[in-house]
């Protein structure tokens, strides 16, 4: 077995014996609840199965959120996208999961497990899913169409400083759907954090666990200060905006 699959494996292994989820959930979601407030954050992992730089932090994350060495008041949901593809070291097995996010008649893999996800989705106040680029990268970047509650979740976090953007409504794929659109398209926040090259690097699941954190953290006081998302954005650099001018 190779280092790759067999590190899959077992970060995977974790993220099963952590999960706790309602009966018919998805398999590879696990769900919190803290009982104080409805805000729902939803944190996604290798929606392209060989991204799987963020793997390490969110399954962190979960653990830290079980024992209690982190806390939220909240709902909370963490998702693997493929792992099927990531055990393979490919991005997916039939179609690109990250276009699949709307009603298709297809017995593909990747559309049934959109399908799977769409529930999680559909109560997102806010989504951060978390890839990795093919190639390297000077520096991570946020990737997404402009839109005012993404700014200010997005400048809040820090998890980049750099976001590669796009006219607000302006679809990435034509025709196709990606998960970070699937929520803004219901008027919720979707953001896409770009870690850098895909693989296992220490600072991608280091960035990931310190993302999930501050969102968590950030989540609380959202819930009690209703001015809370825009004083901890202010208080944080203002991000570096690259528009996309051609692919």
């Amino acid at each position: 077995m190779n280092a790759h699959r067999q590190r899959v494996e077992e970060l995977l292994e974790r993220f099963e014996q952590l999960r706790q989820a309602p009966p018919g959930a998805y398999r590879w979601s696990h769900h919190h609840d803290g009982g104080q407030h409805s805000l729902h954050l939803v944190f996604g992992s290798m929606t392209h199965g060989d991204e799987v730089g963020s793997l390490p932090g969110l399954v962190t994350a979960i653990q830290q959120l079980t024992e209690g060495r982190i806390s939220y008041g909240g709902r909370a949901s963490f998702f693997i996208g493929n792992p099927e593809a990531g055990l393979q070291r490919k991005r997916f097995l039939e179609q690109d999961l990250n276009r699949m996010f709307m009603e298709r008649d297809e017995e593909a893999h990747e559309v049934r497990r959109a399908q799977e996800l769409m529930p999680i989705l559909d109560t997102a106040d806010m989504l951060m899913d978390f890839h990795q680029t093919i190639l390297g990268t000077r520096k991570p970047f946020y990737i997404c169409p402009w839109h005012r509650s993404g700014w200010l979740w997005a400048r809040a976090l820090g998890g980049a400083r750099h976001w590669v953007t796009r006219a607000p409504h302006t679809s990435f794929a034509s025709g196709l759907v990606c998960a970070d659109e699937y929520v803004r398209v219901k008027g919720c926040t979707g953001l896409t954090l770009e870690l850098g090259e895909q693989g296992f690097f220490e600072e991608a699941a280091e960035r990931t666990l310190r993302t999930i954190q501050r969102a968590l953290e950030l989540g609380d006081r959202c819930a009690k200060e209703p001015e809370a998302l825009e004083a901890a954005a202010q208080a944080m650099p203002e991000l570096s905006f690259l528009h996309t001018v051609h692919r």
